[in-house]
């Protein structure tokens, strides 16, 4: 077992509150990082010669004979104001101490000789306290496996279900509910969810921590005589980027344009944080400069989701300066503190978070058949355009789902691409004002169905609404 201070693997204590760091308090550390790895009660009463069991000597490298005789001895006591254990009997730890403090005739070995079979408590100080019922949904491959009440039982079921260590759980488990990134194990994909004020306030522990669970920020510059990176965006809603750091999966990337817009723009979320080989897109088309298109072939890429897009003066290069910038953005870096906090205010939507499937489902006299919805659909970019000039209101029955359902319904709405594809030509650009327009999922399926081998119209479906209007 690697002895570790911050024992940031471990869930069930705190060594927050150790002042001394040194032998006495690396066999403390180590005992409890052993409990929890062997899922004994951390709150249990332990015998002294089953404390010796779990920590010998060699433990965080202690190897004299006479140091781990006193530094466990030195654990026991209160010696330099440690109070890790509590005793049934207070006088034998004051006892202990005694002999500890009395460096002329001390026996190392006094506590084995005397009271091996002597019974103590951790000092719940030291033991975190119980989490508050925290549900924690666990879903493989979109369907519901389990409902657990906390991260222990979470944590413990996985482990079971995928046949691993309890301790190999908490990370993707607090991770996968605190950021909505999903685990991957063995082919199949596994979420997290817990009810977002209680992900809220985890994330922000997280971050203050600088913990190793949470996400990380980082402001990546785009040089617009390159890469057309808002011309890509508007054709995908995913690329392939240099992978030029060790960005991992749930990672935050803000894009810088440099060039003449000299701004943040884009904020993406890294899906994938090295992307196979042969498994990489070159999109070539959106490059600007052939010379830096062939030197991009090859080396490591990260996948990106674009996740929300802003066009702000707030977001200049001047403006990053005067919130903590120092110097030019040249390469990636890790954001943190003010110029972090700053940034991240200015994006609040998540333009692909919904499910915007390929196929719109419909159900039809006990029959599910499904219509294929377009790429010009489902493009973020051009959703957020089009949802800017329309609102989230249904052009056809003037459906509002934040009017109907409340908070949970805001900005929810379909996308239609009004051009039918067989008229689309080569080089074709999406217009989001002229092509697209927000429709209910409703309409959309209507849209998408043919009457005598044709398909109706925005125009045409409002017209049959009216007509319907009537009749009534």
């Amino acid at each position: 077992m690697k002895f570790d201070w911050d024992c940031r693997d471990y869930h069930l204590f705190s060594t927050s509150n150790i002042e001394n760091r040194v032998n006495g308090d690396k066999l403390f550390v180590s005992f409890l990082m052993e409990i929890e790895n062997q899922q004994k009660d951390m709150k249990g009463s332990f015998r002294i010669s089953e404390i010796a069991d779990l920590i010998p000597k060699g433990t965080a490298g202690i190897q004299n004979h006479s140091t781990y005789g006193y530094s466990f001895m030195s654990m026991l006591s209160t010696q330099k104001y440690r109070d890790y254990f509590v005793f049934e009997n207070k006088n034998i730890q004051d006892e202990l101490t005694t002999i500890c403090n009395n460096n002329s005739s001390r026996d190392d070995y006094y506590w084995r000789k005397h009271y091996i079979n002597e019974k103590v408590k951790v000092n719940p100080k030291y033991i975190r306290r119980q989490p508050m019922p925290t549900p924690i949904t666990i879903s493989k491959n979109n369907q519901l496996l389990y409902k657990a009440t906390n991260i222990q039982e979470a944590a413990e079921y996985l482990a079971t279900h995928l046949n691993i260590k309890k301790s190999k759980c908490y990370d993707p488990i607090e991770r996968g509910y605190v950021y909505n990134i999903p685990y991957q194990f063995e082919g199949d994909e596994y979420r997290f969810k817990a009810p977002p004020e209680i992900a809220a306030n985890r994330r922000q522990e997280l971050e203050e921590r600088d913990h190793k669970n949470a996400r990380r920020i980082w402001l990546v510059p785009a040089n617009p005589n390159e890469y057309d990176l808002e011309r890509a965006f508007s054709h995908f809603s995913t690329l392939d980027w240099k992978r030029s750091f060790n960005y991992e999966n749930g990672d935050i990337l803000f894009f810088y344009v440099s060039g003449s817009v000299r701004k943040i723009r884009y904020k993406v979320e890294v899906i994938e944080g090295l992307v196979q080989t042969y498994d990489t897109i070159y999109d070539q088309s959106f490059w600007v400069d052939q010379e830096k298109y062939d030197q991009s072939i090859g080396g490591d890429k990260t996948r990106v989701r674009l996740v929300d897009v802003v066009d702000t003066d707030d977001l200049s290069l001047y403006q990053l300066r005067e919130h903590g910038l120092k110097g030019n953005i040249q390469g990636s870096m890790k954001l943190t503190g003010e110029l972090r906090d700053y940034i991240m205010s200015f994006f609040q939507k998540d333009l692909s978070a919904e499910v915007y499937p390929d196929e719109v489902p419909e159900m039809w006299e006990g029959k599910r058949r499904t219509i294929t919805v377009n790429s010009y659909e489902r493009n973020p970019l051009a959703r957020k355009r089009c949802m800017d000039h329309y609102g989230a209101e249904c052009q056809v029955c003037k459906m509002d789902f934040e009017d109907t359902y409340g908070e949970v319904g805001r900005d929810f709405i379909h996308v239609h691409h009004i051009t039918p594809l067989h008229e689309i030509q080569k080089g074709y650009k999406v217009d989001p004002i002229e092509d697209l327009i927000p429709v209910c999922p409703n309409c959309h399926a209507m849209l998408h169905r043919k009457e005598d081998g044709v398909y109706l119209t925005v125009v045409e479906l409002k017209e049959r609404l009216k007509i319907k209007e009537v009749i009534l």
